[in-house]
């Protein structure tokens, strides 16, 4: 894709919305360096509705647009943290703060649909208790859904067994859900493609539409958005990290805002996962500059070892080996011609 955009549409703007996200996003600019290429992700704005409510029930105030939470967003996707965060003028880590100190035990499901169930009818719904709970551990607010937050931490921690995650009030997305969601889709484009339904022309809030407009030229926007650290807006991590911070979008124009630097805990917490991106993009790409897929592998193998969630496990060299072995050979199809040699 990134060698397409050079060769058809070198001005074009190329938006990823997929994951996983940073690799991606990196992986675009290692092919193609002059790509003008960002990553976007709905976890930091589904964090800011999330204080929105929480500043609302707590004050009695109304927020008539969850941009008005305005935030600092700084780390790595879904490993983002706010550092800054504030509404109306209030500092919003003290009504957080107050309020984790009020209701950690049942959490925060306000907007969740009722039901006997609650949270654990939706796969994508939680109480928020991993957020308040790294939120006392390090004193910044995790920007991300719970069930992305548990996966970056040790996996003795918020993952340890089924009983765990319960506890913490998440759930894993089941495979049976994603098959199924995406027959159903399957079905839907189907149908659209046919003429038998319609697409209504409604505004669905899709904050990429308006970096789009911003893009264009008609308006001026700050947003979270996941690029290269060649400004180093995040100071203390490498230039060819893909990060998460804020960006002001113009005029064909994504300039990335200065976080700062994360704290040392914070940094210590999402270095392993930067260096495995290095480790795993290269395992992807040198393979087709000549090293050997043994090499490659045991690069692979490398990033299961450094894994914080594997880690914790401390699995075996063999469990680890067959745990890779398996994972490429379901993957085979998607792999360069290389991998097959």
């Amino acid at each position: 894709m990134p060698t397409s955009a050079a060769d058809h549409a070198p001005e074009a703007w190329v938006i990823n919305y997929t994951n996983p996200m940073s690799l991606l996003v990196k992986t675009l600019y290692s092919v193609y360096p002059e790509i003008k290429a960002f990553g976007c992700c709905h976890e930091v704005f589904n964090t800011m509705k999330v204080l929105k409510g929480i500043f609302e029930e707590t004050t009695g105030e109304t927020v008539e647009d969850w941009h008005d939470i305005i935030v600092n967003v700084i780390g790595i996707n879904h490993f983002t943290w706010f550092t800054e965060a504030s509404c109306h003028g209030r500092d919003l880590f003290l009504i957080y703060a107050k309020y984790i100190d009020e209701h950690f035990e049942e959490g925060y499901t306000a907007g969740i649909a009722a039901s006997d169930k609650g949270w654990m009818d939706d796969v994508f719904a939680c109480g928020h208790r991993v957020k308040m709970d790294l939120f006392r551990r390090y004193g910044a607010i995790a920007a991300a859904g719970d069930r992305h937050l548990a996966k970056f931490m040790p996996g003795n921690e918020y993952l340890n067994d089924p009983e765990t995650v319960r506890s913490w009030m998440f759930s894993l997305t089941p495979v049976s859900w994603r098959k199924n969601d995406l027959k159903n889709r399957l079905v839907r484009s189907e149908r659209l493609l046919k003429g038998e339904e319609e697409i209504p022309l409604v505004s669905t809030g899709e904050e990429g539409v308006l970096l789009i407009k911003a893009l264009l030229g008609l308006c001026r926007v700050v947003s979270n958005v996941n690029l290269p650290n060649t400004a180093l807006q995040i100071g203390n991590l490498p230039k060819d990290t893909v990060v998460e911070t804020n960006a002001v979008f113009s005029r064909d124009s994504v300039k990335p805002v200065y976080a700062g630097d994360l704290t040392e805990e914070l940094k210590a917490l999402i270095t392993p996962h930067v260096d495995n991106h290095e480790r795993i993009l290269k395992a992807a790409i040198v393979i087709t500059e000549g090293m050997k897929p043994e090499e490659c592998r045991e690069l692979v193998k490398e990033a299961f070892r450094n894994d914080p969630a594997v880690i914790a496990h401390h699995p075996s060299e063999e469990e680890i080996s067959s745990l890779v072995d398996d994972m490429i050979e379901a993957t085979m199809a998607y792999l360069p011609e290389e991998w097959k040699k």
